[in-house]
């Protein structure tokens, strides 16, 4: 199986498809983009707009600031978590001043 880049469509990221058969290395299935169906092509468009390909320098920029403000979110939920149960380990390791 080949993923070609087609350079005929206006779109940069246009995938056809050639399967070709290992035995006889005949032609088993073309598939075009342009014969692709829609949610096909929509799933393209999304999965270079996730990554930030899609739009180039600014669209990497966006999708670094993303990934940045992800980990950013990974260590401020430890950082709390680990405070919480530090405060929760103060508590119960006190003494009862009212059992006295």
């Amino acid at each position: 199986m080949f993923t070609i880049s087609d350079a005929r469509s206006w779109n940069a990221f246009a995938r056809s498809t050639l399967t070709v058969d290992t035995a006889t290395a005949a032609v088993s299935k073309w598939e075009p983009y342009d014969a692709s169906s829609r949610g096909q092509r929509w799933r393209g468009w999304v999965r270079f707009g996730h990554t930030g390909e899609l739009g180039g320098l600014p669209g990497q920029i966006v999708a670094g600031a993303a990934c940045v403000g992800g980990a950013l979110l990974v260590w401020t939920g430890l950082a709390l978590a680990f405070r919480r149960l530090l405060a929760w380990r103060r508590v119960t390791s006190r003494p009862n001043a009212q059992a006295a």
